[in-house]
């Protein structure tokens, strides 16, 4: 697996719920940022995550780690929050504040969005390895929020699955422990040098990697396992214990861009638009609409640092070693 870059890290934010009854509840989320032609000074970020996170909730804030090492909080009303119109597991909503001093990289979507073709290209599938990035609660840092990295491989592309709500969705299976806390956590491919992609009968070139947002988790499938008497090791009938499979449900990320071309989304964009000119935007402002700049959802070695997701390209050669040198 390679080094996981601060930058993407820096997507992830940690999502603080306060329920009815005074119960309490965290996971995780990720900034997107969108850009259309139309106004291309103007970025319009939004936080993601779970529906089953935000739904019922009186009070969300999301967390921001700062420059200076610390954290800070932005609470998101409670009607800012939408929810995919198919019932998919979920949510977004926009963010318009903003503070020089927060250190927040969101992922560019008008290249982080995936492309059919792309994924067919690279022929991405059953046991390629993903990332995961999101919330261990077990241990999220003290002054500052500490994204954990989880990994795995694909265990099913997209077909219905029960997911934890009990509903029937299109999702991923993702053989990657996923915990509570990670909902909402961005997943991402691997495909590192080297790796054979298959019935196409080609390789990843050696001098390059992909990385590629692929979804976002929903949480984990559980197998009930029967409580069994400990004298005879006869199940006990009417008992049984409910186990994480470690098989994670993912959402795919295709779902996210159907979510922001909402209409309610599509609005406000056009509002902040219209300011932002000065004058009538006439363009819909829907994801469709972004340029494809790039083609390809992945993120490659050498444009890590600038820019999350970028058509991978040969990476310079190593310099060869001056035997006169130590």
């Amino acid at each position: 697996m390679p080094r996981i870059h601060d930058a993407l890290l820096d997507a992830v934010t940690f999502v603080d719920v306060e329920l009815p009854h005074g119960k309490t509840g965290g996971a995780t989320g990720f900034f997107v940022d969108l850009r259309f032609p139309a106004v291309p000074q103007t970025v319009f970020r939004y936080v993601v995550t779970n529906s089953h996170v935000i739904n019922n909730a009186v009070r969300t804030t999301v967390r921001v780690n700062t420059h200076d090492g610390r954290r800070d909080a932005l609470v998101i009303p409670s009607g800012a929050w939408h929810s995919h119109p198919q019932g998919d597991d979920l949510a977004a909503a926009a963010v318009t504040a903003t503070d020089p001093g927060w250190r927040i990289q969101g992922l560019d979507w008008n290249d982080a969005a995936p492309r059919p073709e792309r994924i067919k290209e690279l022929n991405m599938g059953v046991g390629d390895d993903v990332i995961m990035v999101g919330r261990f609660v077990g241990h999220t840092g003290k002054e500052n929020d500490q994204p954990v990295a989880r990994f795995g491989n694909i265990a099913m592309m997209p077909g219905k699955v029960l997911d934890g709500r009990g509903l029937t969705v299109e999702a991923y299976l993702v053989e990657m422990r996923s915990l509570s806390g990670f909902s909402g956590s961005p997943v991402f491919v691997y495909m590192g040098p080297g790796t054979y992609r298959g019935e196409i009968k080609k390789m990843m070139p050696f001098y390059s990697e992909v990385i590629g947002l692929i979804g976002i988790d929903s949480g984990h499938k559980t197998v009930s396992t029967p409580v069994v008497n400990s004298v005879d090791d006869q199940a006990v009938t009417g008992l049984s214990v409910r186990q994480n499979s470690g098989v994670a449900v993912v959402v795919p990320a295709e779902k996210i861009g159907e979510l922001l071309d909402e209409e309610v989304f599509v609005a406000q964009r056009k509002t902040i638009a219209n300011e932002a000119q000065g004058q009538q935007i006439n363009d819909e402002l829907a994801t469709s609409d972004i340029a494809e700049t790039s083609g390809t959802p992945v993120i490659v070695r050498e444009d890590f640092l600038s820019d999350l997701v970028k058509v991978s390209r040969l990476l310079p050669p190593h310099p060869k070693p001056d035997p006169t040198k130590p």
